[in-house]
């Protein structure tokens, strides 16, 4: 099989890039906590207990994802991605690679979670499909839109 996903540290250049060509679904949903894609992105890969990583499709950068420790410790991290329409594009390549940094994330960490957006159903499915599982929806946006805990355990 043709490998078209590679994956490597992140350079400050990928976040102009995907901030500017980011999915509708992911700006929505960054925006409902009242920041900015690119300002968000920016912020986690100055974070020095964030492990980040961009998927390139073809060379190109399709997503920056990472796991943002909460503390040194290791009991809970917020897993995160947020990504171009490209991510699409090759759905089994890239849930091989998420099941990886998954497995990773969970050696060093007892939780992953993340909130998501109720209105973004694909991720959500995903997700579900990676063995997340879901809190009830709850009111987290500014503008009071409903997100679910999403989170796995070793």
């Amino acid at each position: 099989m043709n490998e078209h996903i590679t994956i490597r540290r992140p350079i400050e250049s990928d976040i102009e890039y995907i901030s500017e060509h980011i999915r509708d679904a992911d700006k929505l949903e960054v925006e409902s906590f009242g920041v900015g894609v690119y300002a968000i992105m920016k912020a986690t890969y100055d974070c020095d207990l964030a492990d980040n990583y961009t998927a390139l499709y073809d060379g190109v950068p399709m997503a920056m994802f990472g796991i943002h420790k909460e503390s040194l410790i290791g009991v809970t991290a917020t897993i995160w991605m947020l990504g171009t329409s490209d991510v699409g594009k090759c759905p089994r390549e890239l849930i091989t690679k998420a099941r990886e940094v998954i497995s990773n994330g969970l050696l060093e960490n007892m939780e992953l979670m993340n909130y998501i957006d109720c209105r973004y159903k694909k991720t959500l499915r995903w997700l579900k499909h990676l063995g997340f599982s879901y809190s009830e929806p709850f009111k987290l946006g500014i503008n009071g839109e409903e997100f679910v805990k999403a989170s796995i355990r070793r």
